[in-house]
């Protein structure tokens, strides 16, 4: 044909596998330019058909493939058959399964260049895919610079199947689920204007991807590798790269490897639209090599990356860059690893997100890690988590980490989280470990039934706060709350378990108050308030086992709960009686009682005492302390007492105890009144 006068070839007849155009063995070779190929009738005709070495090279083809039926493609090259094409519209409407535009089968080759290739089709049984172009057994297809598009469900824009093979794709226009111009009836004559183009809801076509409309697709990809098949994603000799548009009602992932296949992409311009439709999903030892990427999913439950099993893995490939990874939904982490798969994030192979990336849906993370086995390990390389990458920083909406159900983030040896946010629920686990790893900054939260594991941390590990119903571990590590100013919250409660063989709790944050509702702490290393206070709000919140210190700026605040501990160094402050709700009167209190008990010394190092006494006589109730070894005394302790509803009353026995020493040694001057006590004209002093 020519550009005035096609060459028009309707509905080759015969059995299954017959074609429009047809070339066999080493020595045929067809060539065509400005022809029109129709297949509107025969179920099972090929457009062209190239086998057993046949070599087939096309300009400016235009193959409408109208028939619904089944085992329809347009271009198939077989047993070292050879396809090119330059400037072609390949259109098909499979709407079952082995319905393909271009498909290369046993070790053949298919080329297209500056050309459409279309799917129509909305196939309705799960598990039986259409593609735009396929390529199996030890076969190569490439694309170069051509728009790939596709409507319904069940659709792959690039199949790579069965060991060997390749797929190409460089610097083209991707998108399923979207609207795409029709026909009314299989035997009308295709407007090319529109025919297979994206168009809007009223038909007329749409200049780019801001213009889509979504269909009610489910389950299509861009690319598909499985069964030890690649699919390789790049830019084109241009310069230009490759982007990708998936849209659709639900679960419309843009790259997809599963069974041994990989999917390599480098600085494709991924968005995902539609919810569960991930930007790149490894399953069932499926491979990922992912670098430079632009991923932005739009919906909820949608991923930058995930991965899905034990034996699938992401790498990012010789002469690495880092992806550019930004969600918009809920639930949408940028990176996850679930059903036991393992996530390493080494700086040095550039799999942290870039700068630029974030994370804003709720409930949302920058590193996910759900199910059992699953594991997201961050290693000092790796540094910190950028804080810009969660639009909400405090915890409430977003996370740098989360671990779920079963699954654990490790932050290694130098691992820093950059003060976001981390989260531990459903019998997720986050861990630090080795020395330098810190989560200074970060408000941290762990659930009920969830875990904090500092044990194999060689150095103190700094947070920026806790929170939380679940289990901290210490091991023979120290945690140290109120670090950074990231996310760190000014007042929590934490009403779970600290457990530790010698492992010690150091609170550090001025003007921040950490509260222990738990009573079943035991860890055995030295609780130390620094700055701000450390509450209880149980009785027995504090750890029986571990030594207290308050030093100068510090408060231990009982605030009415009484506590034993194993020892207390006072150069702070220790208060004993009720605070939560202001200062109570003997009408709306119970009568004061709380009581500070060591098992062993009280070492006094100048710091005060605050207790409420109901001032009256012999005996009356009082807040105190009562000290089961002996008394140190560097610097005398300065006790503050305050009134709580006593009318005053001559005391004429052993007056009102106040300080308790059951143990050998109580210098004297070790305790001394702030001020005398006054009530209805009575005095009272310390003997």
């Amino acid at each position: 044909g020519t550009s005035a006068d096609r060459l028009v070839l309707t509905n080759p007849t015969g059995d299954n596998g017959s074609a429009a155009i047809y070339s066999q063995n080493t020595a045929a070779l067809t060539w065509g330019e400005y022809v029109d190929i129709n297949l509107t009738s025969f179920d099972g005709a090929r457009g062209i058909y190239g086998l057993s070495l046949g070599k087939s090279a096309m300009q400016n083809v235009r193959i409408d493939q109208s028939q619904k039926g089944k085992t329809h493609i347009v271009v198939v090259a077989e047993y070292g058959g050879s396809m090119y094409f330059d400037d072609s519209l390949l259109v098909l409407n499979g709407e079952q399964s082995y319905a393909f535009g271009i498909f290369a089968w046993r070790t053949s080759t298919a080329y297209a260049t500056d050309s459409m290739i279309s799917m129509l089709g909305n196939p309705t049984v799960v598990g039986e895919y259409v593609a735009n172009m396929s390529a199996e057994s030890g076969s190569n297809v490439r694309v170069d610079r051509s728009m790939m598009y596709a409507r319904g469900s069940h659709a792959v824009i690039a199949l790579a199947n069965q060991a060997n093979t390749k797929l190409y794709l460089n610097g083209s226009t991707v998108a399923a689920g979207i609207r795409l111009g029709a026909k009314a009836q299989p035997t009308d004559t295709p407007n090319w204007n529109v025919y297979g183009r994206p168009v809007d809801a009223a038909d007329a076509p749409v200049s780019g991807p801001a213009g889509y409309v979504a269909t009610a697709a489910t389950q299509t990809y861009a690319a598909l590798a499985t069964g030890d098949g690649a699919v390789y994603i790049d830019r084109d000799r241009n310069n230009t790269p490759t982007s990708i548009v998936m849209m659709g009602a639900s679960q419309n992932d843009a790259l997809y490897s599963q069974a041994k296949g990989t999917v390599y992409s480098r600085d494709a311009i991924i968005e995902t639209r539609a919810p569960q439709s991930n930007g790149a999903r490894a399953d069932s030892t499926g491979a990922l090599v992912l670098t430079g990427n632009q991923i932005t999913t739009l919906a909820d439950q949608s991923n930058g990356i995930v991965l899905q099993g034990s034996g699938t893995s992401l790498s990012a490939g010789a002469a690495p860059t880092s992806n550019t990874i930004v969600t918009r939904g809920a639930a949408s982490h940028a990176m996850r690893a679930e059903g036991g798969a393992k996530l390493a994030l080494d700086g040095s192979t550039n799999l942290v997100p870039a700068a630029g990336s974030n994370v804003s849906g709720v409930g949302s993370a920058v590193l996910s890690a759900s199910g059992a086995g699953s594991e997201v390990n961050v290693s000092s390389a790796a540094s910190a988590l950028l804080i810009g990458m969660t639009q909400d920083t405090t915890g409430v909406n977003n996370f740098g980490a989360l671990a779920d159900g079963g699954g654990k983030v490790d932050f290694a040896a130098g691992a820093s989280t950059g003060g976001t946010a981390l989260m531990a629920t459903t019998g997720g686990t986050l861990v630090f470990a080795g020395a330098g790893a810190t989560g200074a900054g970060s408000h941290t939260v762990v659930d009920t039934a969830s875990f904090l594991d500092i044990a194999g941390a060689t150095t103190p590990v700094a947070i920026g706060s806790l929170a939380g119903a679940g289990t901290t571990t210490l091991g023979a590590s120290e945690l140290v709350t109120g670090v950074g100013t990231g996310s760190a919250q000014a007042d929590t409660v934490y009403s779970g378990v600290i457990t530790g063989a010698g492992g010690m709790l150091t609170h550090d944050g001025a003007r921040m108050r950490l509260t222990l509702t738990g009573t079943a702490n035991n860890y055995s290393g030295t609780t130390t308030v620094q700055q701000g206070s450390l509450r209880a709000g149980a009785t027995q919140a504090y750890s029986a086992a571990s030594p207290h210190v308050t030093l100068a700026n510090g408060l231990l605040d009982l605030d009415g709960f009484s506590q034993t501990v194993a020892s207390l160094t006072n150069a702070g402050m220790t208060r004993l009686m009720q605070t939560g709700s202001g200062l109570p009167t003997k009408a709306t209190q119970i009568p004061p009682s709380t009581t500070i008990t060591t098992t062993g010394d009280y070492v006094s190092q100048g710091g005060s005492l605050v207790i409420g006494t109901e001032l009256g006589t012999d005996g009356s109730p009082s807040d105190k302390m009562v000290v089961n070894g002996n008394v140190v005394n560097t610097s005398p302790t300065v006790i503050n007492l305050t009134n709580v509803g006593g009318a005053g009353a001559l005391t004429t026995a052993k007056g009102i105890l106040v300080v308790q020493v059951n143990g050998a040694d109580s210098p004297a001057g070790a305790f001394v009144l702030a001020a005398p006590g006054q009530a209805g004209g009575f005095t009272y002093t310390l003997v």
